[in-house]
């Protein structure tokens, strides 16, 4: 997966950098919106509209893992997966959501035994990999407070 992704040219940086580079690979604007996942099976929804360039991807933002969601969705788009319209239940979910017909796409996670789901999660499990070594690295520049630093 680590290959894919410097194929495609991903960033090794922030999740900003990493959100920023996903909007241009993908040419839309990419919104990422809660989504009360309590009592629900699916964890992480990936949705396009018709009349809009817009994506937008529900997530349990009160998780600690819902940047792992996203960079799950992220394997998706990055993968070329299938984006045929969901399940009448997803589509139900999310009418309240959005308007009437705006729905051109869903894609939802609600297992991982297919293979679309095992490889999005293996790319998302990489970028979690990459912005977790950024993460570090900026941690311990900060803990140096300017020593060792080219100022």
């Amino acid at each position: 997966m680590q290959s894919m992704l410097r194929e495609v040219g991903f960033p090794d940086g922030s999740f900003e950098e990493m959100y920023a580079f996903m909007q241009v690979w993908l040419g839309r604007e990419i919104r990422i919106k809660h989504h009360d996942s309590r009592g629900s099976a699916i964890c992480g929804l990936w949705v396009g509209s018709k009349n809009e360039t817009v994506d937008v991807i529900f997530t349990d933002l009160d998780s600690p893992h819902w940047r792992q969601t996203v960079a799950h969705e992220w394997g998706h788009m990055l993968c070329g997966h299938d984006t045929s319209a969901g399940t009448a239940d997803v589509l139900r979910a999310l009418a309240p959501l959005l308007p009437e017909g705006a729905i051109q796409f869903a894609l939802t996670r609600e297992s991982f035994s297919s293979p679309q789901e095992q490889e999005a999660e293996a790319v998302g499990d990489a970028i979690s990999l990459m912005l977790l070594a950024a993460e570090s690295r900026e941690a311990s520049v900060q803990s140096l407070g300017g020593f060792g630093r080219v100022l």
